[in-house]
């Protein structure tokens, strides 16, 4: 497309919020489609006559109204409609601390292991020295991949460190996996309401994405299967633990399923573990991975909901049988990041740390699902997922407009036409909701529901 888009030097306003409207102007007029690629933040700078830094602001600042999303190692992209509309919904809760914000997914920073962590940085320089910042294989920090192996062992994941490779994302992995596996035009098959960062990515690829219908204990293989014999996948994406939006884990009966089916349509199966240190009930889930004898599993796991939202390392589990990665586009976490969490993980504090975090948000679950129970009980349905960070909530009666509704209350949630338009209700994030205000949220929510029923049958 020609980029329309004229900036006044001698203007008051900064430059990077005049290129950040006028960029969202071309979004709103449809001259920028949703998912389509903003260019290189160089190009873009060229183009205008402008330096990386006003272009790199620009792109934050969309990214901040949710109009953008970035894939990293890939580049920055228009939100879609029903993205950007359901975070417009919130846009008061980045400003205004007398919310009650249930649409937070990501854990408070406030509980990130600072004295700890300053330990093992502390470690690392005593011991390494200038080294601590030197280079590193490209699969990341051998020791800490060695360490990787011995606490995904604990989950019952069998792995060697020559096929770990430390990853700033999982949107990083799944970028480096389809340069490898995938060609134009090849097919994937992914869950119904995935994770919209692993779609984008996927998205750049230039593949066909399969959308595969959900029941609570997994896929539906009565779907799979037919859409099988139309298609030919070349991966499955999926998130067996505590997935979302509903919060809902596979059973073991479709994990073996969904393996076999696999194994049988010559296929690899990426997963994506976000959630599962978050158990509430004494039952650790373990991963589709620790289940793969056949070396179909691309296991990926991320650290950013334990530790702290933007920690940046996560780990990514190949099988053998994988052809070797294409690297060139990773960029890897820092060298003594990586070694200061060696240290971290092995001197127990990871282990301390994970049980701290699960303790904290037990007690905002047992909160939320008391106050369902109390509150909701009589107008929703809900699932106890027995761990991660949300719940989700069915209204019996067909309502509209409740969200707008709670958020005059200062309440936000996430509703449901995030997720597609077979999802009926909306998902409760406890992820930075303060204990005592989680009833008083859950009240109000109620209130509004019961209201809006009373209209409907009026």
């Amino acid at each position: 497309m020609e980029w329309d888009i004229c900036l006044d030097k001698s203007s008051d306003i900064p430059l990077y919020r005049q290129l950040s409207g006028a960029l969202a102007g071309l979004m709103a007029s449809g001259k920028l489609s949703p998912d389509a690629k903003l260019p290189p933040i160089r190009q873009m700078a060229q183009m205008l006559n402008l330096n990386n830094t006003t272009v790199v602001s620009a792109y934050k600042d969309l990214e901040r109204k949710a109009a953008v999303y970035s894939v990293a190692g890939s580049g920055t992209y228009v939100s879609p409609p029903v993205r950007a509309q359901d975070l417009a919904v919130q846009a008061p809760v980045a400003i205004a601390d007398e919310y009650i914000n249930f649409a937070h997914m990501a854990t408070e920073a406030a509980h990130f292991p600072v004295a700890a962590f300053k330990r093992a940085f502390n470690t690392v320089m005593d011991r390494d020295g200038g080294m601590a910042f030197g280079y590193h294989d490209s699969s990341g920090y051998e020791p800490l991949r060695e360490r990787l192996c011995h606490l995904l062992s604990g989950v019952g994941v069998v792995a060697v460190p020559e096929y770990v490779h430390i990853i700033s994302s999982a949107e990083q992995g799944i970028c480096m996996l389809a340069d490898t596996l995938l060609n134009s035009g090849d097919t994937v098959f992914v869950e119904r309401s995935s994770p919209h960062g692993a779609v984008a990515a996927f998205k750049s690829a230039r593949v066909k994405i399969i959308e595969i219908p959900m029941v609570k204990e997994g896929p539906d293989f009565n779907s799979v299967e037919a859409l099988l014999r139309r298609h030919k996948p070349k991966l499955f994406y999926v998130t067996p633990n505590f997935r979302q939006p509903t919060g809902a884990c596979y059973s073991a009966e479709s994990m073996c399923r969904l393996l076999t089916l696999a194994h049988a349509h010559d296929a690899y199966i990426i997963e994506e573990d976000q959630l599962s240190d978050f158990y509430y009930d004494g039952k650790k889930r373990p991963p589709l991975k620790s289940l793969d004898s056949g070396g179909r599993v691309i296991y990926i796991k991320s650290f950013s909901r334990i530790m702290t939202q933007g920690f940046g390392m996560d780990l990514m589990v190949c099988p053998h049988t994988i052809p070797e990665l294409k690297m060139n586009n990773s960029i890897s976490p820092p060298g003594y990041t990586q070694r200061a969490f060696d240290t971290f993980l092995n001197c127990g504090d990871y282990d301390t740390h994970a049980a701290n975090m699960r303790r904290i948000y037990a007690r905002r679950y047992q909160r939320l699902t008391a106050a369902a129970h109390t509150y909701l009980a009589p107008l929703a349905s809900f699932d106890l997922p027995g761990g991660g960070l949300s719940l989700w909530v069915t209204p019996h009666c067909e309502v509209r407009g409740y969200a707008e509704k709670f958020l005059q209350r200062k309440v936000v949630v996430t509703p449901e036409q995030l997720f597609g338009a077979e999802m009926l209700g909306f998902r409760l994030s406890f992820a930075a909701v303060p204990e005592e205000l989680i009833a008083e949220g859950v009240g109000v929510i109620a209130s509004v529901l019961r209201a809006l029923s009373t209209l409907s049958r009026a």
